[in-house]
């Protein structure tokens, strides 16, 4: 018998708007990482949320691929989130 790993039970978090200014002299990726860091403290994003996929994250957003990718990796410096290969970006923050 093989178990399924995946948690389908997982909910797909809705992300609220992040706002990023080109004007801002913050890098837009750090922009949008703290829009979100931002979301996961208040607990718009529960432990566990499961969070847009990168291409999802950088098409809502206008920004290139890496963009996304780098505001992960940058909540993921902060204990934010973690990323799982071929599953996704989960909050792990609980305030």
């Amino acid at each position: 018998m093989v178990m399924d790993r995946v948690n389908k039970n997982t909910a797909r978090a809705q992300l609220g708007t992040v706002t990023l200014n080109p004007r801002d002299r913050r890098p837009l990726y750090q922009q949008l990482a703290e829009g979100i860091g931002v979301q996961i403290r208040n607990g718009v994003l529960p432990l566990g949320a499961r969070l847009p996929a990168l291409r999802e994250l950088a098409r809502r957003h206008e920004v290139a691929l890496v963009t996304a990718s780098q505001a992960y990796e940058a909540l993921a410096s902060e204990g934010l989130v973690v990323s799982r290969t071929g599953r996704g970006t989960f909050a792990t923050y609980d305030g």
